[in-house]
Formats: C-alpha cells, sequence, structure tokens
C-alpha cells in the first residue's frame, strides 16, 4: 500500500515538472511587457508610442539602449550557423508553424548570448523560441525546416513562404522617428511604474518588426 501511495507521488511530481508539450521551456519574467505600436514622438530620453490597443505609453530610454532596424531577407539564405528568433503556432504533429523569423546577429562578438524558448502572445497562444539553426530542409513550394536545437531542448520550425522572414540591422538613436512602427519590451523602473527599455526595434508597414 505504501509503495503505491509513493508511487503514485512521484507520478503527480513529475507530472507538474515537465510541461504538457513534452519540452522544457525557459525561465520567463512572469507578466512581462510588451509594447507594439506607433512612435508620435522623442522627447530627450522618453519615447511616446502609440500602441496597437490605442493607449499612449512613454518609456524612457536607458542610456545604453540598443536600436534596430528590421528588413525584409530572403527564407532561402537561413543557414546552419545562424541565430533566429521565430514566432509560431502549433503545427502538424510535433512541428511548430513560424509566423515570423527573424535572423539575429551572432557568432564571435554577435549580440546573442542566450537561447529561449517560452510562450508569448503574439501571435496569441504562441511560441517564441531563440536558438542557433543546427540543421535546414527545403519543403516543396519553397517554405523551410529549420531544426533548432538548443539547451532547453529542440524544435523543428516548419516555415512557410509566406511567413515574415527579417533580419535586424544595428542603428542610431535617430531611427526612432515619428510614424515608425516600433516593439520593445520594456522593465519598470525603481518607483515601478517608469517604463524602461534596453532594445528598441522598429520597421515600418512593409517591413514590421516581430515581436
Amino acid at each position: 500500500m505504501r509503495r503505491k501511495i509513493l508511487q503514485s507521488a512521484l507520478a503527480t511530481a513529475v507530472a507538474v515538472l515537465l510541461p504538457a508539450s513534452g519540452y522544457a521551456r525557459s525561465p520567463v519574467t512572469p507578466n512581462a511587457l510588451r509594447i507594439r505600436g506607433t512612435i508620435e514622438r522623442l522627447e530627450g530620453d522618453v519615447v511616446l508610442i502609440r500602441t496597437r490597443e490605442g493607449a499612449s505609453v512613454a518609456v524612457r530610454l536607458r542610456e545604453n539602449c540598443r536600436f534596430w532596424r528590421v528588413e525584409a531577407y530572403p527564407l532561402a539564405a537561413i543557414a546552419p550557423g545562424d541565430v533566429v528568433e521565430a514566432f509560431a503556432l502549433p503545427g502538424t504533429g510535433p512541428h511548430l508553424r513560424a509566423v515570423a523569423v527573424e535572423v539575429r546577429p551572432g557568432g564571435a562578438g554577435g549580440e546573442v548570448t542566450a537561447d529561449a524558448h517560452v510562450g508569448w502572445d503574439n501571435p496569441p497562444g504562441g511560441t517564441r523560441t531563440l536558438s542557433p539553426v543546427v540543421g535546414v530542409e527545403e519543403l516543396a513550394g519553397g517554405g523551410r525546416l529549420l531544426d533548432l536545437t538548443h539547451r532547453w531542448g529542440r524544435q523543428i520550425m516548419e516555415v512557410p513562404p509566406d511567413a515574415l522572414v527579417v533580419r535586424r540591422l544595428p542603428v542610431g538613436r535617430d531611427a526612432l522617428a515619428p510614424g515608425t512602427l516600433v516593439f520593445t519590451a520594456p522593465s519598470r523602473g525603481p518607483d515601478r511604474r517608469s517604463l524602461v527599455a534596453v532594445h528598441v526595434t522598429v520597421g515600418d508597414a512593409a517591413v514590421p518588426p516581430p515581436g
């Protein structure tokens, strides 16, 4: 009887510790802030953003804030060794189906120093995977199957030919022009009310920033 109780307790503990999807996810900050919208104006170190929901939000730019602009990138150019950030929904079988893929600077002296696989809100119910590409398979119709293997597990990412594929390039603060589309994930300041950004990504209607 005691043995059965212990076995049941162990099974319950394992069920709690393992995610239902069968793969591990990296830690994610609860209630993470993500701001998507259009730049209204820049006032000193504060950028005013009109969010997609219609609110006006002030975000202070930290002294060492980094700025990026995205540009269209050919899906066929993604190769093993690249570092990508993929935003996806569940696909066929165990695969994920990418909605957008951003090729990031990587390698020696590159910007990527961590990997991740977490739940995401854009698209709703989706995931965000930041990982090296270890394999690429060409699919019929021009799509690609990316093997994303990292310390949190492995995702096989199907990228259809109509997915948004971009790469991001470093730019200066002057890229924060009114009317520019923007994505940033700020943290809260010491007062717990103000918002402070260390990374800001911009784009336009033709090539919006994923995130």
